[in-house]
């Protein structure tokens, strides 16, 4: 069993090249936000570090949001629900469960980010 973060993950793809601009959509309403403001960035960023995971690829998220993080040469993706995430990079793709008692939909709404719904 493989145990780690989404920390992890962040610090592992971005180390060198800083982190330009973070979209999220949710998936009930095809609202989306996209944002290049550091501050908010870095709230988001800090927020989602605090998810403890273990693998578990017998589950698959039911895609509630989907997180973007872009640098200017690489791009990390994730699909949460409040128990599992699937985390997309260049490298690879994987499933995770949410082992901690951290729910990144609350998270996410709690942000109160003015969300640009599509038609």
């Amino acid at each position: 069993m493989k145990y780690t973060s989404v920390e992890e993950f962040v610090v592992d793809q971005f180390t060198e090249d800083a982190v330009i601009k973070i979209v999220i959509k949710r998936y009930a309403d095809d609202a989306r936000i996209s944002t290049r403001d550091t501050v908010i960035i870095e709230k988001i960023l800090n927020d989602l570090s605090k998810i403890e995971l273990k693998e578990d690829n017998d589950s698959l998220p039911s895609m509630d949001y989907r997180i973007n993080i872009y640098s200017n040469t690489s791009t990390l993706s994730m699909l949460l629900d409040r128990d599992n995430v699937w985390i997309h990079n260049h490298k690879k793709s994987e499933f995770y469960k949410i082992i901690n008692n951290i729910d990144p939909i609350e998270m996410i709404e709690n942000l109160n980010l003015d969300w640009v719904i599509r038609d």
